[in-house]
């Protein structure tokens, strides 16, 4: 009964073999999910930094192909691409909607997010760290509502009816 509970987190660390052990043997995690350091260890050198994922869950351009200024292409390549490669090296960045195109950030890894159903727009969720809006007119669209319901902050402008949300949480 101790799965459902440990599953979330993205690693454990041990104060003892057996426990270690346990967790091993019942599919809570794999090996390099996991150390043991006894009260007084050094563990962090053991961990790689987690790359952090942000969603952007929007359109980035009109459907002849042409980018959206104002909803965050290409402004937002530019201040991508223009943060100190030690970020970049953990930043990924996975887009839902059509116009953009990953291959353009410069971060470690940036895909586009499939399906578009509900099965689809859960995974979205669930992939996700953070969900950033770049709009910079539409603080308003469905996205960071169905990321707060799933427990995901979110990044936005101060436009919309975002700045309302906000204050009344």
């Amino acid at each position: 009964n101790f799965i459902p509970h440990w599953r979330p987190l993205d690693g454990v660390v041990h104060m003892c073999h057996r426990y270690h052990d346990f967790f091993f043997e019942n599919g809570a995690y794999d090996t390099d999910e996991m150390i043991v350091s006894r009260p007084g260890g050094d563990f962090e050198e053991h961990f790689e930094p987690k790359p952090i994922v942000i969603g952007i869950a929007q359109r980035g351009s009109d459907p002849d192909g042409n980018p959206i200024e104002g909803k965050g292409n290409p402004w937002l390549r530019e201040a991508i691409n223009s943060l100190p490669q030690e970020i970049l090296s953990r930043l990924c960045l996975c887009f839902k909607g059509d116009g953009w195109e990953p291959s353009d950030y410069d971060c470690a890894n940036a895909w586009i997010h499939e399906g578009e159903d509900y099965d689809g727009y859960y995974s979205f969720y669930m992939d996700i760290d953070y969900l950033l809006v770049p709009s910079l007119w539409e603080g308003g669209p469905m996205a960071p509502l169905e990321a707060f319901y799933m427990g995901v902050p979110v990044i936005t402008a101060d436009v919309g009816w975002m700045p309302d949300l906000i204050r009344e949480a």
